[in-house]
């Protein structure tokens, strides 16, 4: 009995993977920027603007979720944390914890904090790549409910990001 359980198991276990995965998992698209290149779901809208030596990326995936890179002149960079605290939050007071990740580079060290934006809780990531002359910012957002959905698609880009 146990063995033909197991059989069925092994049998069903690919339809029920296949059942309920986000659509962030869709085939992956490669930008291809000036200056940086990466990987994102297909499925995820890219936008993009320049301000002087100022450009910004904004991916938008599902549920609200987007990731946000903000490209500058090295010289004219906060550090990480200065950044991450300028953005806006309902409360003031930001607790920063440290977060760690894969990236393209090996390893990107940066901050996560779950914070209310809104009237709503949002998870945000933040981490920053430097080269030479550049620094680019990478902020993940995603209200906590939809962490599970969007996190295939922030893994793709963290882990392809690279300048040029």
């Amino acid at each position: 009995m146990k063995i033909r359980g197991i059989l069925l198991l092994v049998v069903l276990l690919p339809f029920l993977g296949a059942c309920d995965q986000p659509s962030s998992e869709q085939a992956a698209t490669l930008f291809d920027g000036d200056w940086i290149a990466f990987s994102h779901p297909g499925d995820w809208k890219v936008t993009r603007q320049a301000q002087g030596e100022r450009q910004a990326i904004r991916l938008e995936g599902p549920a609200d979720a987007y990731l946000a890179i903000t490209i500058l002149p090295a010289d004219a960079a906060d550090d990480l944390e200065a950044f991450a605290q300028a953005l806006p939050r309902d409360h003031p007071e930001a607790r920063l914890m440290l977060a760690d990740r894969p990236a393209h580079t090996g390893r990107l060290h940066g901050y996560r904090e779950t914070l209310q934006l809104q009237g709503r809780q949002v998870q945000r990531e933040y981490h920053q790549v430097t080269r030479n002359d550049e620094t680019a910012y990478l902020v993940s957002e995603v209200t906590a409910a939809q962490a599970v959905q969007a996190q295939p698609g922030f893994d793709l880009v963290f882990t392809t990001f690279r300048f040029k």
